[in-house]
């Protein structure tokens, strides 16, 4: 079958691209010290996808704490001064070389000292309000 030039260059691009995205990394907030899943999964039809990370556009290096699973990164015991930032995931397939990466997701944390904080202060509102109808039923 003799193609036009065009549709040639285009049938054999398409042959070497990853494949669309599926699933892609979320914007997630948490509070320190919990864990995170970004989650991350391509299309492709040889299914020859190996996946890495990047962290602020680098590299991201695996630790006992910070590990793939699949294609998903997992993250134990956030930590607000080393885990806040952007993370991306990167599809590359073995027998093209093609890869592609997702829009970056950020990471919040939230600090557990503001929560604690917080939760005082309203068990110490609510005492106080419970303490001031206790003295209304007295009367």
């Amino acid at each position: 079958m003799n193609l036009p030039c065009d549709e040639r260059k285009s049938s054999i691009i398409s042959n070497t691209v990853v494949g669309q995205f599926i699933v892609t990394p979320d914007n997630q907030k948490v509070i320190e010290g919990d864990s995170v899943i970004f989650r991350c999964k391509a299309e492709n039809n040889n299914d020859d996808l190996t996946y890495t990370w990047t962290f602020n556009g680098n590299p991201l290096e695996p630790s006992d704490r910070v590990y793939q699973n699949g294609s998903n990164l997992h993250i134990e015991m956030v930590n607000k001064t080393t885990d806040v930032g952007e993370y991306a995931c990167i599809a590359y397939s073995k027998s093209t070389g093609a890869r592609e990466t997702t829009s970056a997701a950020r990471l919040d944390v939230i600090c557990k000292y503001i929560i604690f904080k917080f939760i005082i202060s309203f068990c110490h509102l609510l005492g106080r309000y419970l303490n001031f109808h206790q003295n209304i039923r007295s009367c």
